[in-house]
Parts: structure tokens; C-alpha cells; sequence
């Protein structure tokens, strides 16, 4: 048809084993301008970071702009047609933000639909739990739903808020960390994560006004920067009474300040606060033959709340994050048994690569009989739970490659005699 105008493009990747990583577009292009057509090609090839960071939106607008480019080297476009592609380029640039090379507030860095596995998200966060957190049915439940909620609600009443608190080595930090990898590409690396330490950012006592005052300001900008920001605090039962009241304005139901998005961001507290409480209660639901995994939220929420609140000299003492209910879930670890230290090994074991059967069965009672369990008369509950396993994992390893080797070395010299 006269005046009808067509733009095909195809494109063809090729990622060569070069120490340069080159990464070659080609592209080749139709245009049907009424009876006359063309056809063009052109290879872009594009070297280092710049094509590890390259993704669909950079591919497309990259063939958009080869589309404006002259068909043949001896034949021109006329200036009108060449700023229609230019315009159309632009507008797929501002709409679509290709520009964002190394980290930038939107997908592919932020992934908000990585929680719950499924055909878009078959290594989400909920299989990345199944797989690796042991024992800890309460905590599966809630942080999944509760992220799950957050997540997909455009606009949530208030930040999420999650309290962690368990003994050592049941999968706080862990379970923390999951949930970064899991939403930010770049884990917890990402510019958009943010970990503190009691003891490492926030040692003395006496400087409160000063902490006070840059958590504020480092709450405030990285907001502004982006709504989708996580902040973990860890050790907060080490945190000076009252530092955390400065981010309350910004955990409130509906807070804004000067147009920003406070309820979009997620806030994780780490704590070892009522980790008594909830081993004890643990035991004595045990103890009375119940199921471990018949134990609730319910049961354990109340009891965390009250004890952190009274813990004197703690990071919550009579927080007013606490007493104005800003905190969504006080989620407890349960102490873990030897069954589950039994998975954490097994799943370190995997890492290692492949270990004869006879020789992982050895090794992982090698590791039990080197841990500590409690209380001393049944040994039902690891002291530090899983946190000790690599250590003396790699101790059994070690233990393995010597005999092996001097297996072999034994066996080498009888055959030489």
C-alpha cells in the first residue's frame, strides 16, 4: 500500500569466550516505503561491564537506533525519517530508563515478585527456604506472607516491619539474607540494603545524639533515593535505648514527609531478646509430647513483645516503636534440634561436591559429637544451633583428604616394591 510504512528487526546475540567478554549485536532491517524497499545491516560490538549490564531494553532501543541509520553506506535517509526513529528511541528510553547500567530503583535490580515460587519465580525465596532454613515452620509462614503482602500491594498502609529474635545459630541472619538476595540482584551488596551492627556502628553509649542524627539523615536520603530500601539491624539488643525511636516518624500508618514513600521499605530488627522464653517454651511443649510444628506464632508473639520491651539497657527498651504497635511480626527462631543440625550439614555437604555416601554418613556424626546440645540431662537442643557447622565440617574434610591421601600414598609404595 502507498505511504505504508514497515520496520522489521531481528537480532542475533553471541557471547564469545574472549577475555574481553565481546558481546555482537547484528541486526538487519526492512523498510517498505510504498513500491521502493531496502535492506540494511549493521554489527555493533559492545566489550566489558558495559555488556554484562546490557539486558531486552537496552537490545531493543540499541536496533531502534540501528533502524535510523542509513540503509545502504551510499544511501541516505531524508532528515524527517531519521528523527522519527530519533523520537521513538527517546521515547522507549524515558519511558523504559535503559540508561541504569549498574544499579537503578527499578527492575531488573529490584525484583518485588521474587517471593513465592511458581512458573515466573521458580527460585524464589520460598524455595530458597525450603531448601536451606531447617526447623523453623513459624518463620517460613510469616515472613512469606508477610513479605508477599508487602510486596505486592502498590500501596501499603505502613513499612514492614519484622523482629527477629531467637537463640545463636538458628537462621536470623540468615533468613536475612535470603530475603535481600531474593528481592535485590545484587543481594547484599546492593545499594539498596542496608546493615548495621550494634557493636560496629553503634558502640558508644555516649554518642546517642550522634547516632540519632545520621540514621535520620541516612534513613531520609535513601528513601528519597528510592522507596524500596531494606534496613537490618542487628544485635539490636546492643543498641543504645532510644536510637531506634528516630526511625518511628517513618514506621507510622500513612507517614510521609514532603511527598516521599515511607511505606514501601522494609525494616528487619536481628535480636537474641526472650531467646529464653522461647527455648522454654519449646521444652515444655516437648516435654508435654506435642509437635514441634503445632507450636504458633500466637503462642510465642505476645511473650517476645512483653520481654523486649522490659529488657533494661536493651536497643527496645520502652522503645515507642514497640509501644505504638509499629512492629508488623516479633517472629521467633526455635531452638534446633539434631535433626535439623543433621540437614544443615548434609546441605554444606552438597556445596562441597560430590562425597561417598559411607564418607558424608562419618563425617556428619563426626560433627555432632563435636557439638554442644542442652539441657545436659537430654541433650535435645543445639547450643549454637547450626553456626559452628562449617567449622567443623571442614575439620572432618580435612580429616578425610589426609587419610585418603595417605591411603594412596601407602598403597604407591607397596607397588614400587
Amino acid at each position: 500500500m502507498p505511504g505504508r510504512r514497515h520496520i522489521w528487526g531481528l537480532a542475533a546475540m553471541n557471547q564469545q569466550n574472549t577475555p574481553w567478554r565481546t558481546l555482537q549485536f547484528r541486526g538487519a532491517f526492512y523498510r517498505d516505503l510504498g513500491n521502493v524497499s531496502g535492506r540494511g545491516w549493521l554489527q555493533v560490538s559492545i566489550s566489558g561491564a558495559m555488556a554484562q549490564a546490557m539486558n531486552v531494553r537496552h537490545l531493543f532501543i540499541l536496533l531502534l537506533l540501528m533502524g535510523g541509520l542509513p540503509l545502504q553506506p551510499q544511501q541516505g535517509r531524508s532528515s524527517g525519517q531519521v528523527l522519527e526513529m530519533v523520537g521513538v528511541t527517546a521515547a522507549v528510553a524515558w519511558t523504559w530508563n535503559p540508561f541504569c547500567l549498574w544499579e537503578c530503583c527499578d527492575e531488573p535490580w529490584i525484583n518485588i515478585h521474587n517471593i513465592s515460587s511458581g512458573l515466573f519465580a521458580p527460585s524464589g525465596l520460598e524455595n530458597a527456604l525450603k531448601e536451606n532454613l531447617f526447623g523453623q515452620h513459624i518463620v517460613q509462614e510469616t515472613v512469606l506472607g508477610a513479605l508477599h503482602g508487602h510486596l505486592s500491594n502498590r500501596n501499603p498502609p505502613k513499612p514492614l516491619v519484622l523482629s527477629f529474635h531467637g537463640r545463636t545459630g538458628t537462621g536470623k541472619n540468615f533468613v536475612s539474607r535470603l530475603i535481600a538476595e531474593s528481592i535485590y540482584k545484587k543481594g547484599m551488596q546492593s545499594k539498596y540494603v542496608h546493615f548495621k551492627i550494634a557493636d560496629r556502628d553503634y558502640r558508644h553509649a555516649a554518642k546517642l545524639e550522634e547516632y540519632k542524627d545520621s540514621l535520620h539523615k541516612e534513613v531520609t536520603k535513601s528513601i528519597k533515593s528510592c522507596p524500596r530500601q531494606l534496613f537490618i539491624f542487628d544485635e539490636v539488643e546492643n543498641m543504645p535505648p532510644g536510637l531506634l525511636d528516630v526511625i518511628r516518624p517513618f514506621l507510622e500508618y500513612g507517614a510521609h514527609n514532603q511527598g516521599e514513600q515511607y511505606n514501601k521499605a522494609i525494616y528487619i530488627f536481628l535480636s537474641n531478646t526472650a531467646s529464653r522464653d522461647i527455648s522454654n517454651v519449646v521444652l515444655e511443649h516437648m516435654q508435654a509430647g506435642k509437635k514441634r510444628e503445632d507450636i504458633t506464632l500466637q503462642q510465642l508473639e505476645g511473650i517476645i513483645e512483653s520481654s523486649s520491651f522490659q529488657l533494661a539497657g536493651s536497643g527496645f527498651e520502652k522503645a515507642r516503636l514497640i509501644d505504638k504497635y509499629l512492629i508488623s511480626h516479633f517472629i521467633p527462631f526455635l531452638p534446633l534440634e539434631a535433626s535439623h543440625v543433621r540437614q544443615c550439614i548434609q546441605t554444606e555437604l552438597k556445596k562441597e561436591g560430590f562425597v561417598p555416601k559411607m564418607d558424608a554418613e562419618t563425617m556428619i556424626e563426626e560433627v555432632l559429637q563435636k557439638l554442644q546440645f542442652w539441657p545436659k540431662d537430654m541433650e535435645i537442643f543445639a547450643t549454637k544451633g547450626c553456626k559452628s557447622v562449617v567449622e567443623k565440617l571442614n575439620l572432618s574434610l580435612y580429616r578425610l583428604h589426609t587419610r585418603k591421601r595417605t591411603t594412596q600414598a601407602s598403597a604407591h609404595s607397596k607397588g614400587e616394591l
